[in-house]
């Protein structure tokens, strides 16, 4: 079966001239497993999914944290030594790397570097195996029923037949936060064949429950949206306000245009909501994409602390009633689709500002909900919204 060349296309910062001869190659290495999942979160990144390696029956014994896509891609990195062949290089084109782990302990491993050595300007180097897979208490033991390594340099190159002895390393897991302040997992792996910090695709979203309590100094209102309120929001007038719809389900990612696209309804005493975010998890976060779509309704209220001329301040809880998130997986084999989840309704605490002439703003300075990162694109500062 030819080399996943999807893996090849997305790893960032990796000379075309490289990947071109690769895939001229032919790079052909062992053959992944049959394609589909079995329900659950499989779309979105979790441990569900059936696909992804052939281990004939076999099982592992893992720990549910390690459950899930991790990944990595890095455009330029240090010396790189494959203690499993000896091979030593200088990543300064980077590589690209992606680890499958799946509940039944079954896994599949894809690790691409490309660089150059001391006699040889450019090295590439594709390790593929798939087995079970062993995590407990710290370590990460990963036991390959089919490993290989295909290599191209000035000498010794072609598809290396790995044997079957264990690969290990010291694992740590650790929150992470993406560039779109999503919280997910980070592993670190120590002492193996290469050292390796992969991010997790998606975090369960039924394990993501956590209700931040009324922050100190926020003061809870009890007027409903005001009248000047009512209808509907966006940040710009670029904003699509169709990405999602509620009652079917149905979504798409809008095209890129510049504006942010989320939107912000008050109707009398609440309120609905919802983001889409392209490539959530940021440029060079692997092979892997994906994105978000974020949506919630609920019950709305205000405070008004501050008037000043005509701009107006004050606090705003919005207490969702229902709520659900998609994700939509693309780039990831026998993990693309979409999956949708209801997620727990949960408050968000906001301070909020109004203006005639500005619009509708809400700051995020307040602890938030697992899922307020989609509200709260702008972090530090006010979120405007303009009347639609």
């Amino acid at each position: 079966m030819p080399m996943n060349h999807s893996l090849l296309r997305a790893t960032l910062g990796l000379s075309t001239l490289t990947l071109g001869a690769c895939l001229a190659l032919g790079c052909t290495v062992a053959p992944d497993a049959g394609k589909g999942s079995s329900g659950g979160s499989s779309s979105g990144g979790g441990g569900s999914s059936s696909g992804g390696s052939s281990s004939g029956g076999a099982t592992g014994n893992v720990d549910a944290p390690i459950v899930g896509i991790w990944q990595e891609t890095v455009a330029s990195g240090g010396d790189f030594q494959n203690t499993s062949t000896g091979a030593t290089f200088s990543v300064t084109q980077g590589y690209s790397a992606r680890l499958k782990i799946r509940a039944d302990g079954r896994y599949s491993f894809q690790h691409y570097s490309a660089g150059a050595s001391s006699t040889c300007s450019s090295v590439t180097a594709f390790d593929k195996s798939v087995g079970v897979a062993d995590f407990k208490d710290g370590k990460l033991v990963l036991r390959p029923s089919e490993r290989t390594i295909d290599v191209h340099a000035c000498a010794d190159s072609g598809l290396k037949t790995m044997g079957t002895e264990p690969m290990e390393w010291a694992a740590e897991i650790a929150p992470y936060e993406t560039l779109a302040k999503e919280t997910t997992r980070k592993v670190t792996l120590t002492g193996g064949p290469y050292p390796l910090t992969l991010k997790l695709l998606q975090l369960d979203p039924a394990s993501q429950t956590s209700q931040p309590p009324q922050p100190a100094g926020f003061q809870l209102g009890a007027d409903p949206p005001y009248d000047v309120f009512i209808g509907s929001w966006a940040p710009s007038s670029g904003s699509d306000l169709g990405f999602y719809d509620p009652s079917s389900g149905d979504f798409y990612v809008p095209k890129y245009n510049g504006a942010e696209h989320k939107w912000l309804k008050f109707v009398p005493g609440g309120y609905e909501m919802a983001t889409v975010l392209e490539n959530a998890a940021g440029a060079g976060s692997g092979v892997c994409k994906k994105d978000l779509v974020y949506w919630e309704k609920g019950t709305a209220t205000f405070s008004t602390l501050k008037v000043t001329n005509d701009t107006y301040e004050g606090d705003a809880r919005f207490q969702a009633t229902e709520a659900r998130l998609v994700v939509n997986v693309t780039g990831c084999e026998e993990d693309d689709g979409a999956k949708s989840y209801s997620v727990k309704p949960l408050s968000s605490y906001f301070k909020w500002q109004y203006t005639a002439q500005v619009g509708f703003l809400l700051g995020c300075e307040y602890d938030k909900t697992p899922f307020q990162f989609a509200t709260c694109t702008n972090n530090v500062g006010w979120n405007t919204y303009r009347k639609r």
